[in-house]
């Protein structure tokens, strides 16, 4: 049995990125690196998403050192969103979904966020937590659609043709 430092050295180096690290376990490796309500995501299928989600994010304005709230309960768009900050050097600022608005809008504020994601449950709150933040940051959902709220899925899936900076590093 090998002990875990012989494990880890069985992948190539990386530049201890998040990105690189997930790049350094992709060779070779076949297992399903998420699953989510019934779908499997192998890794390839997992980094195409991410990096359509930093297209999005680079399409809707954010850049380096930007922050991107999110308050949300379990779901794949919480790690897509967690990659494609970390892709684009972007921060991603978590909110526990169990707080109150002004209680999310202390931590929003304080970071100002440009961008939030959310359930579609806790888009009234995020919206009232958000209120006070000029300019207003955009919302997307993880969950669901609103008229001024899309849904993180279709919006990946559009296939934006945002063109990526190059990768952030691990010291950004």
């Amino acid at each position: 049995m090998l002990t875990p430092l012989q494990v880890l050295q069985t992948y190539r180096e990386h530049d201890y990125s998040l990105c690189d690290a997930f790049d350094s376990r992709m060779a070779g490796n076949d297992r399903p690196f998420a699953l989510f309500h019934d779908k499997s995501w192998s890794r390839e299928s997992f980094k195409e998403a991410y990096l359509a989600t930093a297209r999005l994010l680079i399409s809707r304005g954010v850049k380096h050192g930007d922050r991107v709230g999110i308050m949300a309960r379990n779901n794949i768009g919480h790690l897509l969103l967690l990659f494609a900050c970390a892709r684009i050097g972007a921060v991603l600022v978590p909110a526990n979904p169990d707080l109150k608005a002004t209680e999310v809008g202390y931590i929003f504020q304080h970071a100002g966020v440009s961008a939030v994601a959310c359930n579609k449950d806790l888009l009234p709150v995020a919206r009232e937590a958000c209120g006070p933040i000029v300019p207003n940051p955009w919302f997307v959902l993880l969950d669901g659609e609103e008229r001024d709220a899309p849904s993180l899925m279709t919006l990946i899936e559009s296939k934006l043709a945002a063109a990526l900076p190059l990768p952030a590093q691990a010291d950004d």
